[in-house]
């Protein structure tokens, strides 16, 4: 019996599933938002800012200094408004807005992205795996890295960050979501 036992292989990151996304800047940093959960992208004037609720006494507020989402329309639909680039820290961004939605805790939250402007919409390859200790929040979104020489455009960066949706809210942004546009759904219906 040998005492060298055999070493796992690990899967080559080429060989992973493309991954259809949306690339878009926040800032200097380039991002792509699988568009798994992404409803549709709108330009700024699409958006009709609300004046936001707050939400009802006893709510998920559990920090008094947690954010507290805007409110927006398009459409006939409200979303919860967050901006990418105050999520990562680097100052609000003035571009598109990314409509998706995410299962929380069994109810579907609405949720719009102000990011900068959209590069692509695009499949990536030869994604590269980033260790969680390069960034100092959000990293449950931030997973993989890419060569923005792969997008079809342009790009004065060299590497973009994929953004996973998933990981980009915590669970308390996730109740606030909910709760503001429970509370703004409820005052449209004349219950409050």
């Amino acid at each position: 019996m040998s005492s060298v036992s055999p070493q796992p292989e690990a899967k080559a990151r080429d060989e992973v599933k493309p991954r259809l996304c949306v690339v878009l800047a926040c800032h200097h940093v380039v991002c792509a938002l699988p568009i798994d959960n992404i409803d549709r992208l709108v330009l700024p004037d699409a958006v009709e800012a609300l004046p936001s609720p707050r939400p009802a006494a006893g709510g998920p507020r559990e920090d008094p200094a947690a954010a507290v989402p805007d409110v927006v329309r398009v459409g006939e639909r409200f979303f919860a408004a967050w901006d990418l680039g105050v999520l990562f820290g680097l100052g609000p961004v003035a571009g598109a807005w990314v409509l998706l939605s995410l299962m929380h805790e069994g109810v579907e939250v609405w949720l719009a992205l102000r990011t900068g402007p959209c590069f692509a919409v695009q499949s990536l390859r030869n994604l590269m795996k980033l260790p969680s200790e390069v960034f100092q929040s959000r990293r449950g979104a931030l997973t993989d890295g890419f060569a923005t020489a792969a997008v079809k455009k342009e790009i004065e960066a060299d590497v973009g960050v994929l953004v996973d949706p998933r990981g980009l809210w915590s669970r308390q942004e996730l109740q606030m979501s909910a709760a503001v546009l429970a509370a703004v759904e409820g005052r449209g219906r004349g219950t409050r």
